[in-house]
């Protein structure tokens, strides 16, 4: 996604290494780091833990092109506050994904 296009309350989800590595040049001294290079940040090996989550966007950051995302998985908030994360490194969440699957009650 391009940062421009990006809306607060956006349902996204971060691309997966796999993904983004086929786009973008692989940098770092083992490889380890996937250069983001249209908005100029890097996808480390740290922030692995991050590909496939979902979330929701809260805020941004204009200047760093940097995006907030309230993530889901409770755990990852407190974890995402050590990395920027860059509008290219999500994707828009499809509608259908964002739903919580259907609980079936059994009849007695």
């Amino acid at each position: 996604m391009k940062f421009e296009e990006m809306q607060v309350g956006m349902r996204v989800k971060c691309r997966t290494w796999e993904d983004m590595s086929k786009e973008f040049p692989m940098t770092g001294d083992c490889g380890d780091e996937i250069l983001i290079t249209p908005d100029g940040a890097g996808f480390t090996s740290k922030m692995k833990c991050f590909c496939g989550e979902t979330g929701t966007v809260v805020d941004f950051k204009p200047y760093e092109k940097r995006v907030i995302v309230k993530w889901d998985n409770e755990h990852r908030n407190v974890e995402s506050n050590r990395f920027y994360f860059e509008a290219s490194m999500f994707e828009l969440l499809v509608e259908e994904e964002s739903k919580p699957p259907k609980v079936h009650k059994s009849k007695k």
